[in-house]
Parts: C-alpha cells; structure tokens; sequence
C-alpha cells in the first residue's frame, strides 16, 4: 500500500507541474483545442449523436445518475462475502459523505472562491464547432462555463469509481468504469469543459482524497468502529428489553 501511494503522489504531482509550471501554449492549449475539435466533431455524425449527448448533458440526467449510483451501492450491498450487510450500508454512506464535501466544499467552495483558478470552456475560445444547442433545439443543454476548473460532474464520477470499485467484484467494477466515462465524456464533447479541467483538475482531487482515505484503510477502519458503536449498543438494547 506504501509503495501504491508513493506513485499515486508522484502521479499527482506531474500531472499538477504540467499544468501550473509549464507553459499552457507548449502542452495543455494544444492537447485542449485538439481534444475538444474531434471529440466535439462527434455531433456532426448526425442527429442520433446529438440527440445522445444532449440527453446525457441535460440537468435532468442529474437525477439518472444519482439512481445509477444508488444502483450500485445497492447491489455491493447485497453482494455475497464476509462482510454484514449493515457494515456495507455505513461504508457506502461514507463514500456518499465524502462526494458531498469534496463537491460542495473543495470544488465549489475553495476552488471556486479560494484559489479561483482561471479557466473557461473550450466552446467559449474555439470557434467554430458544433454547437449542439443549435443543432438540436428540442431542449437546452450547458456547454459552457466561464469558471470550468475542476469539472464538478468529473470529480463525482471519478472520486466514486476510485473509492466504490475496490470494494465490488471484478464484472461490476468494468460496469461501473463505462458508466463513470458516459458521466464525464459529454462535458468534453459538447465543450463545457477543457480536457484539462478534467486530467489537472477533477482527476488530482480525486485521487488525492482516495489515496488519503485508503492509505492504512482508513476508510474501512472507520466504517468499522462506527459499526461497532452500533451494532453494540443495538445489541445492548435487546438484553435490556429481554
């Protein structure tokens, strides 16, 4: 696990060198304009792509995600292994807790009002492409932002596959990697976010805060004291009333 975090941290750090000390014009404006042109140039592929992505980018899809995430957690719960049952409900209930404070308070909070790191959306300095709210005009979609770093669905998507995948089984983790990449590819598709925001930005915070809380099992040893304290007292009870 030492050895695991050590290269999780070496990771982090060069993926945050590039990004804060090298200059954006030699590596990220490039890899950012050429990224969003052909990822972008997928909704000149017809109305089926545009109709996809604009259901995959609509406010309303917030809510199919949150019943896909309770999905998952439902069924690590009811998976069959050593574990009780009430243990993995506490565990899931951290993992939850956690993506609250990261995105309520690291991205929307301190990045946001604290460090305010400048970055706007792709669609907002590369023209032209394929603007999907005028190719499809059946619903409106975001595909811009004038404050786009971290992504804030990226960092959920991510930071929920790194702290949820260790615990299911190796099918599930595959299943829930695919659904995490259909959260985060529509930002960059439609241009709401810059490949940056997303590799410099949600990916570091998420893996920064996984590592932390899977480092020594933190995660799983604080799942287990809670446990304890109520499966305890709940026991305590019962002799009482007995």
């Amino acid at each position: 696990m030492m050895h695991k975090t050590k290269w999780l941290f070496l990771i982090i750090a060069t993926i945050l060198f590039s990004y804060f000390y090298i200059p954006k014009s030699l590596f990220w404006d490039p890899i950012n304009y050429y990224g969003f042109k052909g990822l972008n140039s997928l909704l000149g592929l017809g109305k089926l792509f545009q109709f996809l992505f604009a259901c995959l980018n609509h406010k309303y899809n917030d809510w199919v995600v949150d019943a896909v995430f309770l999905a998952f957690f439902i069924s690590y719960v009811k998976q069959k292994n050593a574990k009780p049952a009430l243990l993995k409900i506490i565990e899931s209930l951290l993992i939850i807790s956690v993506m609250l404070f990261v995105i309520f308070v690291i991205n929307k909070q301190l990045f946001r009002y604290v460090i305010q790191i400048e970055s706007i959306s792709p669609s907002l300095k590369y023209s032209p492409y394929f603007n999907l709210d005028e190719l499809f005009k059946v619903f409106s979609t975001k595909i811009y932002s004038t404050d786009s770093y971290p992504g804030d669905h990226a960092t959920t998507a991510i930071i929920f596959y790194l702290l949820l995948a260790p615990l299911l089984k190796k099918p599930q983790t595959w299943y829930l990697a695919s659904y995490c990449f259909l959260i985060i590819l529509p930002r960059l598709v439609l241009g709401a976010h810059n490949i940056s925001d997303i590799v410099a930005g949600s990916l570091p915070i998420a893996l920064s805060i996984a590592s932390a809380l899977y480092y020594r099992g933190f995660l799983e040893k604080t799942a287990l004291f809670v446990y304890s304290r109520v499966f305890i007292e709940k026991k305590a009870r019962n002799l009482m009333m007995r």
